[in-house]
């Protein structure tokens, strides 16, 4: 009788340890509601975008251009382009024209990221040219950005006379992305 009031005692404490560590684990997996910081942009879009700076429907031109082409400038649909760097609407039909003079003994650069937004995601190439004989470049650039300009939500253009001249304030994942292609 005793040994049956031993195991009736053990298998109760067996149930009662079992019932306790139960309850443990339904609480620890309770769904917890926490609110994530407000954002105008997706986040996983924001991180996979290397020129989050530039809106879709946007040229953002940043050129640093002075001695290898003399009175150098960009127009957009007739628009001239400021030298500072800017965002400019295009479409696929945009005219883009460059004028000035170039140097037949400097050159300049040319690195241009273009991204295809598809189910709010993009999808980025790059056109990297470098050591372009400046008096070449004049005819050279209307047909390397007008092969980007139809099927591109947003373009970034960078023209300069020194490899690895771009503002590298305006994205650290640009500055990633370029820096494996661009030599000094």
């Amino acid at each position: 009788m005793k040994k049956t009031a031993a195991l009736m005692l053990c298998i109760l404490m067996i149930f009662s340890m079992a019932a306790c560590s139960g309850s443990q684990t339904q609480t620890q997996t309770e769904p917890v509601t926490t609110e994530a910081p407000a954002s105008t942009k997706d986040p996983v879009e924001e991180h996979l975008d290397l020129i989050p700076f530039v809106k879709d429907g946007e040229i953002y031109f940043d050129i640093r251009v002075t001695d290898a082409i003399k009175n150098f400038s960009v127009k957009v649909d007739g628009k001239t382009v400021d030298e500072a760097g800017k965002c400019v609407p295009f479409t696929k039909d945009s005219q883009i024209t460059f004028e000035g003079e170039g140097d037949a003994d400097k050159s300049v650069s040319v690195y241009i990221v273009f991204g295809l937004k598809e189910d709010n995601f993009y999808r980025f190439n790059a056109s990297i040219s470098q050591g372009i004989d400046a008096d070449h470049a004049m005819t050279r650039l209307p047909k390397l950005v007008s092969d980007v300009l139809g099927g591109n939500s947003k373009i970034l253009i960078v023209i300069t006379e020194k490899p690895a001249d771009w503002d590298h304030s305006l994205s650290d994942k640009l500055n990633d992305f370029l820096s494996k292609y661009v030599s000094e």
